[in-house]
């Protein structure tokens, strides 16, 4: 990296510094920046756990230096991934389904605007989870119910590949594979899923962050999507909302757009059903 592109990124994390408590905060800011920009360098205190307070949360958020943790902690609390979310009336939710739950950044939100509301949430990794609990203490309890596994269209094993980061994974289907292995993981349908642990319940909202298998999972959906008032779902590669919203009324799922945004790699769809009424 040559000195522009390192002052560069000291600019950067320097604009930022008002979002957080300590001078500390921006430091490690930095530190990880540097991180993820040398990945080839054997720096100190890669994958580090570390608390940082941003101003305006009384409770740190649990980070590793070095990880996509950080980005996923800007999207959603700086730059404001959720906030169309967040201004849509979706009354007094009672349940959240949240499918790709990461390390418990979005859980964190839903806790802070939805007290109310018990969350069901979903994320197969291992390492990811045990950041998660960090985050949000609560979680195994009555308000937050943590599953540790992917959901997918049909039920089987399958092998979780990491991507580009700690937030992006991928699933292969590994039925030849040994019951042993390390990287084996559970796929469960939504069926199971609600019938396992909300049985009877409308779900107010559903976020879906599941890494490009919505296609499979929204495939078909119409056995469980009438459960469900409003969807916040990220979308991948070449599955876009037109192909959402395809699928959903091949199910038999009529729903209305509220808001959405089409990006390069991804696009993201705010919508409520119209075959749900509000409880």
């Amino acid at each position: 990296m040559d000195l522009s592109n390192f002052k560069r990124i000291v600019r950067d994390c320097h604009a930022e510094r008002n979002e957080y408590v300590r001078t500390r905060d921006w430091a490690l800011r930095l530190y990880d920046r540097l991180l993820n920009r040398w990945l080839w360098a054997p720096l100190p205190f890669r994958k580090k756990i570390c608390d940082i307070y941003k101003k305006g949360v009384p409770k740190p958020f649990t980070l590793r230096l070095g990880s996509s943790d950080w980005q996923l902690l800007n999207e959603i609390f700086l730059r404001g991934e959720y906030e169309a979310l967040l201004k849509c009336d979706l009354g007094k939710p009672r349940w959240i389904v949240d499918l790709g739950s990461n390390i418990g950044l979005t859980l964190r939100l839903w806790r802070q605007h939805y007290p109310e509301a018990r969350i069901l949430a979903v994320e197969p990794d291992p390492d990811n989870v045990r950041i998660l609990r960090m985050n949000v203490p609560e979680s195994g309890g009555e308000k937050v119910i943590v599953v540790e596994a992917c959901v997918l269209g049909h039920a089987r094993p399958v092998q979780l590949q990491q991507g580009a980061g700690e937030w992006a994974y991928s699933v292969k289907d590994m039925a030849a594979a040994a019951s042993g292995s390390p990287c084996r993981i559970t796929a469960l349908t939504m069926p199971e899923l609600l019938q396992r642990h909300c049985s009877d319940a409308v779900i107010d909202l559903l976020k879906c962050d599941i890494e490009g298998t919505e296609s499979e999972l929204f495939r078909n959906c119409g056995s469980w999507m009438h459960k469900m008032r409003f969807g916040m779902v990220e979308l991948h590669g070449d599955y876009r909302v037109k192909n959402l919203e395809k699928d959903l009324m091949e199910s038999g799922i009529p729903i209305e757009i509220l808001w959405s945004e089409e990006r390069s790699d991804l696009s993201l769809v705010l919508f409520r059903t119209l075959s749900v009424a509000s409880p």
